[in-house]
């Protein structure tokens, strides 16, 4: 059986989703009856996770009392991590890449919001992973110059990546969604660098497969981009 643990990057402060994140951080807002954050710890326990580190920050005690109260999240399947600085995106994995257990594993944002199960993602990087480092998953996006841009060949292997670019290099776009192999982890745990996005990704192009998912997927940056999760999820329920 495939077993992995997943980090669930949880600490930003959501300023663009002010003043809905003045009393609550961002992972604690609401999609439709449920938080956020339980939406992804409840997808990736039954994906398969086995535990679930999730790093806090900014109105960090609302996400531990939270956590705390609900006696399902109580047998030890999740640990919280208080940064007292932000350490980026890669820095969280590098400060806490013993967790994975010298397995495989997941880095996610609880900042997206998507309909997809990640189970056929999972299925996906077991099948690549004897010969790539790692596996990301992709999405169709409305906004391309928002997001990071993946150029991607016939085998799925990820190119080329541009970053927030306004020219027009398609809607393929990065969720920020990963399983790193175990060796990829350790390699990035040798590293000084603190994101992923823009220090990790460009130095292993050619090395990262590419799952192309079908759902919905959407990074809840701002009042827009929640509302539209939120309508979606209301039309999903029958609302």
């Amino acid at each position: 059986k495939f077993k992995m643990n997943a980090i669930l990057l949880s600490a930003g402060f959501g300023s663009r989703l002010m003043p809905i994140t003045k009393k609550i951080p961002k992972c604690m807002v609401k999609i439709g009856d449920e938080y956020l954050i339980d939406i992804w710890i409840e997808k990736l326990f039954k994906a398969n996770i086995k535990k679930i580190l999730i790093n806090t920050h900014y109105l960090s005690e609302i996400v531990k009392e939270h956590i705390e109260a609900n006696s399902f999240y109580k047998n030890n399947k999740i640990i919280l991590k208080y940064e007292k600085e932000l350490l980026g995106t890669a820095g969280t994995l590098i400060k806490n890449s013993n967790f994975f257990d010298n397995k495989d594993g997941m880095l996610l944002h609880a900042d997206n919001f998507t309909t997809d199960d990640l189970k056929g993602f999972i299925k996906f990087h077991k099948r690549n992973i004897d010969s790539y480092s790692f596996s990301m998953m992709s999405f169709k996006t409305e906004n391309p110059e928002k997001s990071g841009i993946l150029k991607v060949n016939n085998n799925n292997l990820l190119t080329n990546f541009y970053e927030k670019d306004n020219r027009d290099f398609g809607n393929e776009a990065n969720s920020a969604t990963y399983i790193l192999s175990n060796r990829m982890i350790k390699s990035i745990a040798k590293s000084k660098v603190k994101d992923f996005s823009s220090e990790v990704i460009p130095n292993y192009l050619n090395k990262i497969k590419v799952y192309k998912s079908k759902s919905f997927f959407i990074d809840i940056g701002d009042i827009r981009s929640l509302n539209k999760a939120r309508n979606i999820v209301n039309k999903y329920n029958g609302k």
